[in-house]
């Protein structure tokens, strides 16, 4: 489950989260996984999937992010790169509730700027 799911949409982009929030998510996206093998995620590509899943999944996410790279006819995520990703995002969600930062009123009619309305 993604617990940041409501928290990211409301900030819309990474831009426009707080500066104390984008330096932690800027931190925390650049550190590198415990397994050690040195894995880069993007942070676009990081705050994008937690606005994007409610829940994770490797094999819905691989697939979902294929249909994208085969357009670009960049080469494909693996399953196993995509349970990294979830980790990473894990990681977030860790350190955002460590801080307080997971808005907990917030309900999807919030997101209306998603839809160019105000």
């Amino acid at each position: 489950m993604n617990t940041l799911y409501n928290t990211f949409n409301v900030y819309g982009s990474f831009s426009g989260m707080p500066t104390k929030q984008q330096d932690i998510f800027t931190g925390i996206v650049r550190a590198p996984l415990v397994d050690g093998d040195g894995t880069r995620f993007g942070i676009n590509m990081i705050f994008m999937l937690l606005k994007t899943f409610k829940k994770f999944n490797p094999e819905e996410l691989s697939n979902w992010l294929n249909v994208k790279r085969a357009l670009r006819e960049l080469p494909l995520i693996s399953v196993p790169h995509a349970r990294k990703l979830i980790n990473k995002c894990e990681s977030v969600a860790t350190a955002w509730g460590s801080h307080d930062f997971i808005l907990t009123d917030v309900t999807e009619d919030d997101f209306c700027f998603d839809l160019g309305i105000d």
